[in-house]
């Protein structure tokens, strides 16, 4: 089982510290969670990274990798405070399509070894991939929640968006699409 230090990380949204390499901004978080810090990453925290798939990046510098990677870094650094629980604002924002989905199943990862998610995104699709519980907001409050399949259907989707919203399947996989099919 999952040991966990802290009740919820919440992963920046940015870069706030520029370190040297990636090793060094994992670390500087580290001392406001863990009373003493050790210079060097410890083992579980190189789990953390390989888990992420970044640590072959740990020695590089930090202004040398792509945005999705520092995404991941910082993630990663959330993740050596053994959260109980994530928060994930909108963290598939300014990704293409297959980093996206590549992050998505690691949230199901992330979730699949016991930790909490709870994440924000503007596409019924990543609800849907995802089969988890949602809560729908409009006009800023609470619309509907409760199973994905109950909450994301055809009927509320084209109320909540103003235009047609189709919602069907490929392979085992249910997708969702707005506006006009011809």
């Amino acid at each position: 089982s999952t040991e966990h230090h802290s009740a919820s990380g919440f992963p920046p949204r940015s870069d706030e510290k520029i370190c040297a390499n990636l090793a060094d901004l994992i670390l500087s978080v580290i001392p406001l969670f863990y009373p003493a810090k050790e210079d060097v990453l410890v083992k579980r925290d190189v789990e953390h990274l390989r888990f992420l798939g970044i640590d072959h990046l740990c020695e590089r510098p930090y202004t040398h990798i792509s945005g999705v990677e520092r995404q991941l870094v910082l993630l990663a650094a959330t993740l050596t405070q053994c959260p109980a629980f994530l928060v994930l604002d909108e963290p598939t924002a300014h990704r293409e399509r297959g980093n996206a989905h590549r992050f998505l199943d690691l949230v199901l990862r992330l979730h699949a070894q016991g930790i909490g998610i709870l994440m924000t995104t503007h596409f019924p699709d990543h609800a849907l991939y995802l089969r988890a519980q949602t809560l729908v907001l409009k006009d800023k409050i609470r619309w509907k929640h409760g199973a994905v399949e109950d909450v994301i259907d055809e009927a509320s989707m084209t109320e909540l968006c103003e235009l047609p919203v189709h919602i069907g399947s490929i392979d085992m996989r249910t997708v969702c699409v707005g506006g006009d099919i011809a």
